[in-house]
């Protein structure tokens, strides 16, 4: 009877142990799980802010990003523009070039010596001067109209308008028609429009 006496002392007390360990396992549970839920509020408090200051760092990179990208236009517009102008000079450089060439320069000079004699008592080679002599204001004309360039046309103008105006006063009288006749087509037109222009 003691040892029933005994064994059932030693069920109470167990039975006491585990629901005293069962209270105290389940507040310290709720403890641990409180403490987690105001973490976790923290936390979430804490991942907004971040998340707020992450999208002003966006915007700002934004606003950055668009800035790097006009600055780089603007630089893009000024090398183009400058290539542009290069090229400009450059054009306005070759023709002038070609002008001066100075095969163009004998054959005006052997053009204006034949100012008021007939053509038919001409020379070969001064009938070869004066058609090149032609010929190039003819080409100086074709090329200023594909530029289309009101700059680099004033620029030949002032710089040779005598020289186009003679040029075309004594290769007008005779020898454009003559040559016109003799190929059966030419007609002159850019030495024309440029003499105009002067």
């Amino acid at each position: 009877m003691t040892s029933e006496i005994e064994h059932n002392a030693r069920i109470q007390r167990n039975f006491r142990n585990i629901v005293l360990y069962s209270d105290v396992f389940s507040s310290s549970q709720s403890s641990r799980l409180l403490t987690h839920s105001i973490d976790f509020f923290d936390l979430s408090k804490e991942a907004d802010q971040m998340n707020d200051v992450l999208q002003i760092l966006s915007y700002i990179a934004i606003i950055l990003t668009f800035f790097i990208y006009w600055w780089m236009l603007v630089k893009m517009h000024k090398q183009v523009t400058i290539a542009h102008k290069a090229s400009h000079l450059n054009n306005i450089f070759t023709l002038i070039d070609y002008i001066q060439r100075p095969e163009h320069v004998k054959a005006r000079k052997t053009l204006f010596s034949l100012r008021g004699k007939e053509l038919n008592s001409w020379t070969p080679d001064e009938l070869n001067d004066a058609e090149r002599a032609a010929s190039s204001w003819d080409v100086v004309g074709i090329l200023l109209q594909q530029m289309d360039d009101e700059d680099a046309t004033q620029i030949i103008l002032k710089a040779w308008d005598q020289s186009i105006r003679d040029s075309y006063a004594i290769a007008s009288l005779e020898l454009l028609p003559s040559l016109t006749q003799a190929r059966n087509g030419g007609n002159w037109d850019r030495f024309r429009w440029l003499a105009n222009l002067v």
